[in-house]
């Protein structure tokens, strides 16, 4: 079960995992320049099938702790320990890192390093904040590094008549016509006008079909850090202006994520002007329309209460927000 689940996509994920890796060896070849003879500890949250951790080992971690809460998954991670050498190098906890304490830890250290992969296509759903800040304050070293390090969120303006009447189902009709909601029911559900609930989809596969169109360039509308996290609370960024680029109706706003696994890492507007499935710099792993199917990560589309009628070079402004 375990194989047939999104693990295994993650696993096949050659562009997630390359990233992951040069983030892994940059990071901990730093820090040994840096710590010399005390080496370098490595914190891998939420290690799944444990292969990174047993990158950071590889790459030259003297101390690695791996910690699962899912008992199947942590129990499929000590056989892939056990059967990469690694059985005993690796200190696997079976818990949820915000259960752990120091004294856990290999060798009761702290870690110089914390690598995870806690980000579902939202970016924020799987808890990512707390976590951080539960790790940084109780198994971190003073000084330490997360990787990845950022994200940077970057959006479009969507024109889409089909995808939008099925989101706004208070319109549809048979087909003699009829109203399927009565006009007393519309009314006392208008939260189906107000909500901007993101959709996970496959936004270059919708252009594809014909479904929807991207009526505006890539906008870097936000920057979010890992390595010095928000403190708990709401969060709302300086708005964005985007651009129509034709004549157009604006349905939804659709969005996603790049991660920078490193400080410096490049600019993720270089993600439009990669192949198809190339990465921008080894260093950042895109969830970019194009950059190559992926089932567990997708883009978001936010449908706006109504639709808004633009002209070509028209500008809207967006502001992002988010809690934990």
């Amino acid at each position: 079960e375990v194989g047939e689940s999104y693990y295994l996509d993650m696993l096949r994920d050659d562009a997630r995992n390359k990233a992951y890796l040069d983030g892994i060896q940059r990071s901990i070849q730093a820090e040994a320049a840096r710590r010399g003879e005390q080496g370098v500890g490595v914190l891998d949250i939420g290690t799944g099938s444990g292969l990174l951790a047993m990158m950071a080992k590889r790459a030259g971690a003297t101390r690695v702790t791996a910690c699962e809460c899912f008992a199947p998954v942590a129990r499929s991670a000590a056989m892939c320990f056990e059967a990469n050498g690694m059985g005993t190098q690796v200190q696997l906890v079976h818990k949820a890192s915000t259960e752990m304490v120091e004294a856990e830890m290999q060798n009761r250290q702290r870690a110089d390093i914390l690598v995870n992969e806690l980000y579902d296509t939202e970016l924020l759903g799987e808890g990512i904040l707390p976590t951080l800040r539960h790790a940084i304050d109780n198994l971190m070293a003073e000084k330490y590094v997360v990787i990845p390090g950022e994200a940077q969120i970057l959006t479009v303006l969507v024109e889409s008549p089909s995808l939008c009447a099925a989101h706004h189902p208070q319109h549809a009709k048979t087909q003699r016509g009829t109203k399927l909601f009565p006009e007393h029911e519309v009314n006392a559900k208008d939260g189906w006008q107000k909500t901007y609930q993101a959709e996970s989809i496959f936004l270059d596969k919708l252009v594809e079909r014909g479904a929807a169109t991207i009526v505006s360039d890539a906008v870097h509308a936000s920057s979010l850090s890992f390595q010095n996290p928000p403190a708990h609370g709401i969060h709302c960024r300086d708005a964005v202006t985007v651009t129509a680029s034709r004549a157009t109706t604006v349905h939804a706003v659709a969005y996603w994520w790049d991660l920078l696994m490193c400080d410096g890492d490049a600019n993720p507007l270089a993600t439009q002007l990669a192949g198809k499935g190339d990465r921008p710099s080894p260093g950042v792993l895109s969830m970019a329309p194009g950059q190559g199917f992926r089932d567990h990560w997708r883009q978001n589309l936010c449908f706006l209460p109504s639709p808004i009628r633009l002209q070509a070079g028209q500008r809207v402004q967006l502001r992002l927000c988010h809690d934990d």
